[in-house]
């Protein structure tokens, strides 16, 4: 299993609903990710704010991404493979 560390900002399509979100597909480096399975989420934090976390699976590797609440922004953080 290889990490790497990426920090790059993304564009995500996401579901909001009842509070909770949910990333449908998301472009990095012109590639777009879609039909993929979230393999958990976690809420983090930096400093008082609050930032989701998504373990995306697609084609045999994970792709972590994270959405920073008050700046609404998403960032690709790191890619594992499997």
């Amino acid at each position: 299993m290889l990490a790497e560390k990426v920090k790059e900002p993304i564009k995500v399509l996401a579901v909001f609903d009842k509070g909770s979100v949910r990333p449908v597909s998301f472009e990095w480096r012109n590639q777009k990710f879609s039909d993929f399975k979230i393999g958990s989420s976690w809420v983090g934090s930096e400093g008082s704010s609050r930032v989701l976390f998504f373990a995306i699976l697609f084609d045999g590797d994970a792709y972590e991404i994270c959405f920073r609440v008050r700046r609404m922004t998403w960032h690709l953080t790191r890619i594992i493979s499997l």
